[in-house]
């Protein structure tokens, strides 16, 4: 979400693969088994190289597997959006450069065409004459996570089942300076009765939110309180993956088997390992409706996508082909299959773990998005559209 510190895939896993360390000795006394899985291997991950500007290419093939309505209304409230704000002012593509009129004229021209058109194939046929498609030329491919809004249980406060509060930005936060470790605050007790507590939540579901940036925690009677990322305390973040690579085989190690292994744990055991981490993330009440993005709109299901502003257009409508997992059921957490995905995306977002040849799609709210973005660390490609 908006200046999200990480993707929970990201943080939690990495964006490439890193050594088989043993678990570190003050938590391996307290380890259940491994957690053992049949594996479903996605496409191997290959490290993510320094971007080169976008490149022209023709357009892929445009079948979009979502519905066509939601996303020309999307497209249309980003066009209205980007002529209010003076965030965005223009748009580089390579060698070609268009000013913001410019391109807001072309997002508009998009929608003209899908609202025009009597069919599918004929509206991507005129998509596919009027816009020229820039391929984000990274090497073979880029890196597609997904992260997604958690939906929590929560409480006013504190019981057992709901041990750690969610704190506001302390006012001695200073932007860009190391402040207290997640280890100093959540078991050294640095915030403790300064009234910057906004709820308290379960201790993982905690650190899921500070991960995704942002989430809605429901209370026993039904209210929900929407939280958006408000600051960090500007400490280097740690993957955790690092820590179980004794415990959860690479192959099969995914943000559900993290939880799993991790709940299986005693509490003291398992805040022992979230703070090897020593980033922490702080929140605020939400004001809008839905999760904020970077550049101020809410997120879009299915459509949101996060990328490296320095390098790629903010702002700009793309088409994304890559693959999505595919469950037996709703209870099963590893994947049996891997299946095609192709849409349009728009490039709203940004995340601190979002860098280069990386890319991190927004699945949506709550458990089941949960379930899918948990497992996506994908290769894909990705085509940013401009006019003609």
């Amino acid at each position: 979400m908006r200046a999200r510190a990480w993707s929970a895939v990201a943080l939690l896993l990495g964006a490439c693969a890193a050594p088989r360390q043993q678990v570190v000795p003050k938590v391996a006394a307290e380890l259940p088994p491994p957690i053992v899985t049949t594996p479903i291997a996605p496409p191997p991950i290959v490290p993510p190289i320094a971007p080169v500007p976008l490149a022209i290419a023709e357009p892929p093939p445009l079948r979009d597997d979502l519905p066509l309505a939601p996303l020309l209304d999307a497209v249309e409230q980003q066009a209205a959006h980007l002529e209010q704000t003076s965030r965005i002012e223009k748009f580089d593509f390579g060698a070609r450069h268009y000013s913001k009129i410019e391109y807001v004229a072309a997002l508009r021209r998009f929608v003209a065409l899908g609202r025009a058109a009597r069919s599918p194939d004929e509206w991507t046929a005129a998509v596919a004459r009027e816009f020229d498609f820039y391929e984000v030329r990274l090497g073979p491919d880029v890196l597609v996570t997904a992260y997604y809004e958690p939906l929590v249980e929560g409480a006013h406060a504190p019981s057992a089942r709901f041990s750690q509060p969610l704190y506001r930005a302390p006012p001695d936060l200073v932007a860009g300076r190391p402040y207290h470790t997640r280890a100093e605050i959540d078991s050294g007790g640095a915030l403790a009765g300064r009234g910057l507590e906004l709820c308290w939540v379960d201790p993982f579901d905690a650190f899921v939110l500070q991960t995704e940036g942002s989430g809605v925690v429901r209370f026993p009677d039904g209210a929900r309180l929407a939280l958006d990322h408000a600051a960090t305390n500007n400490q280097p973040h740690q993957r955790l993956s690092k820590f179980l690579a004794g415990a959860i085989p690479r192959e099969t190690m995914t943000m559900h088997t993290i939880e799993a292994y991790l709940r299986a744990l005693p509490e003291r055991a398992m805040r022992d390992v979230l703070e090897k981490n020593p980033r922490y993330g702080f929140f605020k009440p939400r004001t809008g409706r839905g999760a904020a993005t970077s550049i101020g709109l809410p997120a879009v299901d299915g459509r949101t996508l996060a990328a490296d502003a320095s390098v790629l257009p903010k702002g700009a409508l793309a088409f994304l082909v890559t693959t999505q997992p595919r469950f037996a059921d709703e209870d099963a957490l590893v994947p049996a299959a891997w299946e095609p995905l192709a849409r349009f995306v728009l490039d709203q977002d940004t995340g601190g773990g979002i860098v280069g040849a990386h890319v991190d799609l927004y699945w949506g709210e709550g458990k089941d998005a949960g379930r899918y973005a948990g497992v996506m660390k994908q290769r894909g490609h990705l085509y940013y559209l401009a006019p003609k």
